[in-house]
């Protein structure tokens, strides 16, 4: 089996990472998606924060179906169909030789090997940015996440005959975690590894609580307080610039160009984008949208 047919499940991997630290636990129970109408004159802007690996149980509300029915568009982080291409790209950024594990501590690498077995036969080739989205989705499956729940996907199936359009290509994406330092690949990376296997399933769960609170605002200030002293360093600063806050320009500057005053449109990208003074939903503010949470 090529290497990059077995990534190919992985290509979905969220960039909703929380590569270490502890998270605050959400205790309003009440499940609803981020989920936000942005309006200006006859323009209608249905925005939906997506978590890429979802609960298998996990189901769209009447409300955002009735949304998606009303749009002339659905538009998402990038089309599915540059997803499923993108799986033979992936080769490009492999290293010839066991580069992760001269750019890992033996005691890291040793951990790794320990913890993700099923993945060590190959891991070794990666780049430290690519490891890390493949160990953090292999931790969101066993949690019991899945890419075939994700908000995207569950979109997907009940679009009908509305068009997708994608507001990135999957290199575009690929290359902005391929943009960080190699200092700060390694960081985050061995951050994420030299947590404990509990450590990180609390994370991860922590984390899908506090989104399915619906508030993208509060979602992102848990990602950026839940270890402030971490998020501060220049490490974790850049991580955040090329991965969060140069994509949300990117994809506010694209998602107007599909505006439509006749129907409303439908985007649904990663929730983290959505959120914080530097969110798309501030960026459409600044524009002269009113921003309601349905």
């Amino acid at each position: 089996m090529r290497l990059a047919k077995f990534l190919s499940f992985f290509v979905a991997a969220l960039f909703l990472l929380a590569p270490s630290a502890i998270a605050k636990t959400a205790t309003d129970t009440t499940a609803r998606y981020p989920f936000y109408l942005a309006e200006k004159d006859d323009v209608k802007i249905y925005a939906l924060g997506a978590m890429h690996l979802g609960k298998r149980d996990a189901k769209l509300t009447g409300a955002i179906i009735d949304a998606l029915g009303r749009s002339s568009k659905l538009i998402l982080e990038i089309n599915d169909s540059d997803l499923v291409d993108s799986s033979d790209m992936i080769e490009k950024y492999l290293c010839p030789d066991s580069c992760l594990r001269e750019q890992l501590s033996a005691q890291t690498y040793k951990k790794m090997a320990q913890d993700y077995p099923e993945l060590s036969f190959f891991i070794g080739r990666f780049p430290a940015w690519l490891a890390a989205t493949l160990l953090s989705s292999k931790d969101y499956m066993r949690e019991g996440y899945d890419p075939k729940y994700g908000a995207e996907f569950l979109l997907q199936r009940a679009r009908g005959k509305t068009p997708i359009i994608g507001l990135e290509t999957s290199e575009e994406q690929f290359n902005a975690m391929a943009s960080i330092s190699l200092k700060a690949q390694v960081k985050t990376l061995e951050d994420y590894i030299n947590m404990s296997a509990t450590k990180r399933a609390e994370i991860i769960n922590d984390l899908y609580k506090t989104y399915m609170l619906g508030d993208a605002d509060a979602l992102f200030e848990w990602y950026m307080t839940y270890d402030a002293k971490t998020q501060s360093s220049a490490e974790y600063e850049e991580f955040n610039k090329a991965l969060i806050f140069d994509r949300n320009k990117r994809m506010t500057e694209r998602l107007l160009t599909h505006i439509d005053s006749k129907k409303p449109i439908f985007v649904a990208i990663g929730a983290l984008h959505l959120g914080g003074d530097k969110g798309v939903l501030e960026l459409l503010r600044k524009k002269g949208y009113k921003i309601t949470r349905l």
